[in-house]
């Protein structure tokens, strides 16, 4: 059995580590994922609104009517405006959440090698040492069946 592992402290941390940047990173993917639904939602409302307007504009015109929808387009597009601003806000967010989470896993992995090739030197010494000791049989075997001659 190979001996422990001296960074395996360090290991488990940034193993932990990141999984809980993976977590935040699903969160804000989720997070923006509902922002743009939200704004695919605005932008539904507001394309009715605009065909709404159009239909109340034709004809005989209700100014109320008319002044209401215009009041209620200005509105959506001011939430547009919000919703594309947090859009980019949570992209950035993500992208540089991802980038956190490359860097992790890439120190994580440098571990797993050192960890790996720690292992393998184990594995290589226990193997030569078992080697010697074969050679150490076969020797005293012969020695001795020499003197049994």
């Amino acid at each position: 059995m190979p001996p422990d592992f001296s960074l395996q402290p360090v290991l488990d941390f940034r193993h932990n580590r990141v999984e809980a940047l993976e977590t935040e990173l699903g969160q804000m993917l989720n997070a923006r994922r509902l922002v743009q639904d939200e704004l695919a939602i605005l932008f539904v409302s507001e394309a009715r609104v605009m065909g709404d307007l159009a239909l109340r504009q034709s004809g005989e015109v209700d100014l109320v009517s008319v002044a209401q929808l215009r009041s209620f387009q200005k509105a959506l597009e001011a939430q547009i405006v919000q919703h594309q601003a947090a859009l980019a806000q949570w992209s950035q967010k993500v992208t540089e959440q991802q980038h956190q989470v490359v860097a992790a896993r890439q120190e994580e992995e440098a571990l797993l090698t050192l960890k790996k090739k720690s292992v393998e030197r184990f594995q290589n010494q226990q193997t030569l040492y078992e080697r010697r000791l074969q050679d150490d049989i076969y020797i005293s075997q012969a020695y001795h069946h020499r003197q049994a001659r």
